[in-house]
């Protein structure tokens, strides 16, 4: 197995220690229609607009610079059932890379074609899905470089994914990965294999009443490389989350406070120096809108300031497609 996926498996409890989202959804039934961007100095960097459909979805997506000008322009049109057929990034009006998504008869997705604004095919994506819906079988392919990411999947009863194959160009193995889950759907263990099926490493989880509080990472000898530990409070929200090494030493932890209904209000992360690396604060308004979000460093000055602004209305999307919509303009 390749540097890069050995590396992935092991620094994982790193990413859940510092990643953070910048949208959890609204609180009910509210929807951003805008947030921007300030600097430390409460300069003005970005703005972003969301104009939605008559399916309240988002329809177009506009991303201007400090000074109003167009940074880049989202739109987005859906079949009569709100499954996404094309979706367009343009930095002007004859420049665009263009996204066209296909459907069974079942609307399982099975094709997504990208082309520039010469109609030049940029890559292809395939899925072969079962009955349910469940992608068996997924196959990228780039038209410039000529790579592919081929992967092959297997699943449950439960709709689980329980194994995982990524393919190279001639169909074999570079290495696969088995999932374990408890009675309750929760995932125990993630190994990963070499294409002969020997143990490369694995992530073992372990929770309490549904709630993770403590995940391991070992190599193929079953020797501990990293745990990551988790703190809860009384709503079951961690409040510290701690890595070690295989030597017992605190590598990074964070550090969490909520507000009484459960909204996460601080996050400070600290290195292995106990030195703070990074924090984000979070506001909220009386609907549990999260309507600011600062990013500090870890000398605690303002990096960016982001103002969300929501609006009254549903959002018949789920927060996962509408964050990668939105934030990865």
């Amino acid at each position: 197995m390749s540097t890069i996926k050995k590396i992935a498996l092991i620094i994982l409890p790193i990413f859940m220690l510092l990643s953070c989202a910048t949208y959890e959804g609204p609180a009910s039934d509210f929807r951003m229609f805008s947030f921007s961007v300030y600097d430390g100095s409460e300069n003005l960097i970005q703005t972003v607009n969301i104009s939605y459909n008559e399916m309240n979805k988002p329809s177009e997506i506009t991303a201007l610079d400090g000074n109003g000008d167009l940074l880049s322009r989202k739109s987005m049109k859906y079949s009569d059932r709100g499954k996404l057929l094309i979706l367009k990034n343009s930095v002007n009006e004859t420049t665009f890379i263009q996204s066209e998504y296909r459907y069974s008869k079942e609307e399982h997705l099975v094709e997504v074609r990208t082309v520039n604004d010469k109609n030049d095919e940029l890559g292809v994506s395939t899925y072969i899905n079962d009955e349910r819906g469940n992608p068996l079988e997924w196959l990228s392919e780039y038209s410039g470089s000529g790579e592919q990411v081929h992967f092959i999947k297997t699943y449950d009863e439960s709709d689980r994914l329980v194994k995982s194959s990524e393919l190279d160009k001639l169909g074999n193995v570079i290495y696969f990965s088995v999932s374990q889950y408890d009675d309750r759907g929760n995932e125990i263990s993630y190994s990963i294999y070499s294409p002969e099926g020997n143990l490369d490493q694995q992530l073992f989880s372990f929770y309490e009443e549904d709630q993770l509080i403590k995940t391991e990472v070992k190599d193929e000898t079953g020797a501990l490389l990293y745990h990551t530990d988790y703190d809860l409070n009384e709503l079951n929200k961690p409040v510290l989350i701690s890595l070690y090494n295989q030597y017992e030493d605190l590598y990074d932890h964070v550090i969490i406070t909520y507000d009484v209904m459960g909204n996460e209000l601080t996050r400070e992360s600290y290195n292995y120096e106990g030195k703070l690396t990074d924090k984000i604060v979070r506001e909220y308004d009386e609907e549990g809108n999260n309507i600011t979000f600062i990013l500090y460093d870890g000398n605690n000055s303002i990096i960016s300031i982001t103002r969300n602004n929501f609006v009254n209305e549903p959002l018949h999307m789920d927060d996962e497609e509408f964050s990668t919509l939105v934030f990865k303009l």
